[in-house]
Order: structure tokens, then C-alpha cells, then sequence
């Protein structure tokens, strides 16, 4: 987004996009949008095809609560399990 905001001039991009510049700023890149770039945004993200390895989980950030999974796969929070 920032770089699409620097096309039309709205802002730097170290500087934080405002509500009253986001519509502009997202019809500006819902216009371009094109089948390709879709899929493209897709395959970047390692979804499609499926890329487990897409994402390096050095970035990601721990857990900051337990969570445990019952019989059906389902993963809850621990507080409301025990509810």
C-alpha cells in the first residue's frame, strides 16, 4: 500500500496512511487488480500451490496463551475449555 500511496502522492512511505486517504488508496489498487496479480498474491503467500516454507517462521510470534485441542481437532483457548 505504501508504494501505491506514493504513486498518487498521498504520502512518503514511512508515513502512516490516514482514514481519510484510504478509499482513494484502495480504489487506485482495486482498479489495477488483474487475474494475475491475484494469483500471484496467492502463490507469493505459499497457499497455491501449497508451500509450507513460504513463511519464515523465525518472523512469527509465540503464543501468548495455552491452547489445547480436544478429540475433534478443535483448539480452544485454555480458559474457555475449562468452561
Amino acid at each position: 500500500m505504501a508504494s501505491l500511496a506514493s504513486d498518487l502522492g498521498i504520502v512518503c512511505p514511512s508515513f502512516t496512511i490516514g482514514k481519510s486517504k484510504y478509499p482513494v488508496l484502495l480504489k487506485y489498487a482495486m482498479d489495477r487488480i488483474t487475474p494475475s496479480t491475484i494469483i500471484g498474491a496467492f502463490v507469493k503467500a505459499g497457499i497455491v500451490p501449497l508451500d509450507r516454507g513460504a513463511i519464515d517462521k523465525s518472523q512469527l510470534i509465540p503464543a501468548m496463551f495455552p491452547a489445547v485441542q480436544n478429540i475433534n481437532g478443535t483448539v480452544y483457548l485454555q480458559d474457555d475449555y475449562q468452561k
